[in-house]
């Protein structure tokens, strides 16, 4: 064992003047640099592990502070050609843009060395605060990702998030066949049929073009979660309690096969619970909400001989991101409530 993990051994053990003296100890520089970044960093992964956000979204990366995402419907279809007659010009299908702009993210923790050096808190708490802000920046970002649904604000169609009527595309006119949201239900097997058939109506940017977009998960409360992981992995589904696609209204008893099972996965975030424990939501496979990537999580700290370190005696991290975040396309997925 060298110097250096003799140090962080002993550090694990020491208490008031034992502490005091090791921080003018010279491996003290060495685990401030080395292990708390260190810390930070395996802090940042093992949060990661448990967010859920990037169930949610399509990452992309950006060289650029705005970033253009243009869409273009599909091209018109061929036509008929008689002898002798010139080719038709095909339209090339109505055009869609969405901006993206990128936003930075981050923060200066400081801690004064009398604070960290008489720390009584268990387990050294105080120590421990550096290792947070990695944590912290992940749970921001599951946060914000999830706010966005939860928040169902007006997107880059001028229409909320989910809601009836979309259009094609940006400007286009509304369109019955573009719905991204029921109300009025419970969480049910015939709920869960009628999203999925709402779904394969769904137009492209003109009404020709076929999207072929298929559910992929379903995203909901913990409170949900015993009854999502039941429609997507039992074996007999139970006939609805309302009417609907796989039964009749107060169907009692027997069951048929789950045509679902193994289709549909699940995330549950106890996010959804402090909204709502009804809603729920069934993500497709099509790119609609945005995680763009500018820079990644850096980690810095400031040396001890320098800035406010050496001046006031003031331990400081900085963390800093840069990230932009959008609905691209409504279709998403489907708000159900």
């Amino acid at each position: 064992m060298n110097t250096y993990e003799q140090f962080i051994e002993e550090l694990r053990h020491m208490k008031g003047s034992a502490l005091r003296e090791a921080m003018n100890r010279s491996e003290n520089q060495a685990f401030m640099v080395k292990g708390v970044r260190g810390l930070l960093d395996s802090a940042y992964s093992q949060a990661a592990l448990q967010a859920t956000f990037m169930e949610l979204v399509v990452e992309d990366s950006s060289e650029a502070n705005l970033e253009d995402y243009p869409t273009l419907g599909d091209p018109q279809m061929p036509q008929q050609v008689n002898e002798g007659q010139p080719f038709p010009v095909l339209s090339p299908g109505s055009p869609d843009n969405v901006k993206v702009t990128n936003f930075k993210y981050g923060g200066i923790l400081e801690i004064s060395t009398e604070v960290e050096e008489d720390d009584q808190s268990p387990a050294k708490q105080i120590r421990k605060q550096g290792a947070a802000l990695g944590r912290k920046h992940v749970e921001f970002k599951d946060k914000v990702f999830y706010s966005i649904l939860t928040g169902n604000a007006a997107i880059y169609d001028t229409q909320n998030f989910f809601s009836l009527n979309h259009p094609g595309y940006n400007g286009g006119a509304q369109r019955a066949n573009n719905d991204n949201i029921y109300t009025n239900v419970t969480m049910s097997a015939n709920a869960l049929a009628t999203v999925l058939g709402t779904i394969a109506k769904w137009e492209g940017a003109d009404p020709d073009q076929d999207l072929d977009t298929l559910a992929e998960r379903i995203v909901c409360p913990v409170t949900l979660q015993a009854t999502a992981f039941g429609l997507t992995r039992a074996d007999l589904l139970p006939f609805g309690a309302g009417a609907g696609p796989l039964g009749p209204a107060a169907s009692l008893g027997g069951g048929i096969p789950n045509f679902m099972k193994g289709k549909l996965k699940v995330t549950a975030s106890p996010r959804l619970d402090k909204s709502s424990i009804t809603d729920w939501y069934v993500k497709t496979n099509f790119p609609g909400l945005l995680y763009l990537k500018r820079k990644g999580l850096q980690l810095f700290q400031e040396l001890p001989s320098a800035g406010k370190s050496f001046e006031q005696g003031l331990l400081r991290y900085r963390t800093e991101e840069r990230f932009g975040r959008k609905v691209i396309s409504w279709r998403w997925g489907v708000l159900i409530s």
